[in-house]
């Protein structure tokens, strides 16, 4: 492998980690397994490197290698408390994370500098939901029991929190000039 080949690697891996770990972390909440996911990706992009056709976007190519992984731990620890996705959600979170790095003009920064903002601005008992969820790992059972809740409660606020966000963000980086996420 030539030096050239070396540095577009690293200006790639730097461009693209962030949003490697988001996508990592969309398919498996729990973090060391994310990490382990996240590194092995970077490892097999780099062993492979002569394979990558440069037509095609950098990301995507990284998000197949991750999603293989994933797909592949996902066989061999079927009954653990590591919370998987199905195929499904495999290929919804391709389809976003592909529309999001396909504007030209935007970055990743500016995407997560609004989801923060939109985050900030969810009224209390959503950002409870949030938190727990997201942050503290938990089940929706979990959440409800912490919360006092009912279970289909939390999952419709969970829903509905979600939509919140993916408004408020597409509103934010409108305004802004940057591409949407839908």
């Amino acid at each position: 492998m030539t030096v050239t080949a070396k540095h577009a690697f690293e200006i790639l891996v730097r461009e693209n980690a962030d949003m490697l770990r988001a996508f990592v972390f969309s398919l498996v909440r729990d973090s060391n397994l994310a990490d382990e996911l996240f590194q092995e990706t970077f490892l097999t992009a780099w062993r492979k490197l002569e394979t990558y056709d440069s037509t095609r976007p950098f990301g995507a190519w990284l998000r197949g290698i991750a999603a293989m992984h994933a797909m592949a731990k996902k066989r061999k620890v079927a009954a653990s408390k590591v919370h998987y996705f199905d195929d499904a959600t495999l290929d919804l979170l391709e389809i976003r994370f592909a529309k999001m790095s396909r504007t030209r003009g935007d970055t990743w920064e500016e995407k997560i500098d609004a989801l923060n903002q939109c985050l900030d601005a969810l009224p209390k008992p959503a950002q409870d939901v949030i938190s727990l969820y997201y942050h503290k790992n938990c089940t929706c059972k979990e959440v409800a029991a912490k919360l006092g809740l009912g279970l289909e409660l939390i999952k419709k606020r969970l829903q509905r929190t979600r939509q919140l966000l993916f408004d408020c963000i597409s509103t934010k980086l409108a305004r802004a000039g940057v591409g949407g996420l839908s």
